[in-house]
């Protein structure tokens, strides 16, 4: 199967994450940080389509239906979107220790699964140390339709 990341581009996506990691910023800026390397995976994923992507939702999408994106990584870069969404838009969002770790988790992964490059060291003894996991399964809800 073709790789959707070449190694320089995957090597550059890690090099930011590690960046991220290292700035110990507050959680709202780190999630932002990790919105814009998560967004950027999808449109190299996405570059050669024929279709106008706008949006992560879109280029999720149509990575999950022509670019066989496995459907764990497109739940896991769902709830990632939702996450950051949160930290982005909502002022009084709070974003928990492990819920950075596990946007971590997601995007090293992204980026291992996706590519022939596998993650530097330091990114990969941070993912140990945190214990960062996968994010859990979100709960069912009802939506009311308005």
């Amino acid at each position: 199967m073709n790789k959707l990341l070449d190694g320089d581009r995957a090597e550059s996506l890690y090099k930011n994450l590690a960046e991220t990691i290292c700035k110990d910023a507050d959680p709202k800026s780190t999630i932002l940080s990790i919105r814009q390397i998560h967004e950027q995976i999808f449109k190299y994923f996405c570059e050669n389509s024929s279709q106008t992507l706008s949006g992560l939702m879109a280029r999720l999408t149509y990575a999950k239906e022509n670019l066989q994106l496995s459907p764990a990584q497109y739940t896991q870069s769902n709830i990632l979107r939702l996450i950051c969404n949160k930290g982005v838009h909502e002022a009084d969002a709070r974003i928990s220790p492990s819920e950075l770790d596990s946007a971590y988790f997601v995007v090293t992964n992204l980026i291992e699964q996706n590519s022939d490059i596998k993650p530097p060291d330091e990114i990969t003894s941070f993912l140990k140390q945190q214990n960062a996991k996968p994010f859990p399964p979100l709960p069912k809800t009802k939506k009311a339709s308005f």
